[in-house]
């Protein structure tokens, strides 16, 4: 990786479409992660699925093969990836646990600068998708619907809850209605 940043900033790496292309794509990210600094990655090509490039070329020609380094994917997509396994987390837990795996991703990286933009990109884009899964009527927006109202006559409900624990309540019966509160930094 060194060498290669001597000479290009981001270099694109090319991996078959099978199986093995793909761990391999995995091993390399994993590998770099530690070594990034400002300004220098890489860049992913990905090769459809049974195809090497000398198949491709042959194929389809050097167009198809052009296609292929003009869709390249940026090292934190193949980290995402490789975290997510393709798959979405629709609960609270596995998105606890998705997040977990990202943050320990990102904080292998030795650039405090680059290790911040990993952990707010990947911050960013847990929370645009859970948001996305709501507004499509997926598992998020379930987790989201209205919860049954129960009615606790006054009284009795001061006399079983002491003021804190009341408070605590409310302040997490707002957090569960409307989770987008945390969005905002400050």
């Amino acid at each position: 990786l060194q060498a290669m940043w001597k000479i290009v900033h981001e270099p694109i790496l090319c991996f078959d479409g099978d199986v093995a292309g793909q761990k391999a794509a995995m091993r390399v990210a994993d590998h770099a992660l530690p070594l990034l600094k400002p300004g220098y990655s890489l860049r992913f090509a990905l090769l459809p699925t049974g195809e090497d490039p000398d198949s491709l070329i042959k194929a389809r020609g050097a167009a198809a093969m052009a296609e292929v380094l003009a869709a390249t994917l940026p090292l934190s997509e193949i980290v995402w990836r490789m975290e997510t396994q393709g798959r979405t987390a629709t609960t609270p837990e596995e998105r606890a646990g998705l997040e977990d795996r990202l943050a320990r991703q990102a904080l292998r990286i030795g650039d405090p600068t680059v290790r911040h933009h990993f952990l707010r990109a990947f911050k960013d884009r847990l929370w645009s998708e859970w948001r996305d899964a709501g507004k499509r009527g997926g598992a998020a927006a379930r987790d989201r619907r209205p919860l049954p109202r129960v009615d606790i006559p006054a009284a009795a409900a001061r006399s079983a809850v002491d003021p804190l624990r009341g408070a605590q309540q409310v302040l997490l019966a707002i957090v569960l209605r409307h989770p987008d509160v945390f969005e905002a930094e400050g």
